[in-house]
């Protein structure tokens, strides 16, 4: 189910977004840091949540090719060469 992040897997889900890259969808991925950011913060732990960095946030963080990674994504997407498995 694309789209759904569920809170108790925030961190998971924010590492495997980052370190899987197409696979596990990198247009998920402030999705993904949101959760986990409101997890932190929703744990007392806001210093830490406002440590993480964002690549809707703070697009120079990030590698140089973000953007043409996610549209990449979304042209493999509605192509059918890359399919969502739920």
């Amino acid at each position: 189910m694309r789209g759904h992040i569920d809170r108790g897997a925030s961190f998971t889900a924010a590492f495997k977004t980052f370190t899987y890259s197409l696979t596990s969808f990198l247009s998920l991925a402030p999705k993904a840091i949101d959760a986990w950011k409101a997890d932190l913060t929703s744990k007392g732990r806001a210093k830490v949540s406002n440590t993480i960095a964002d690549p809707k946030v703070n697009p120079e963080l990030f590698e140089e090719g973000w953007e043409a990674a996610v549209e990449k994504e979304e042209r493999l997407l509605s192509e059918g060469a890359l399919v969502e498995v739920s």
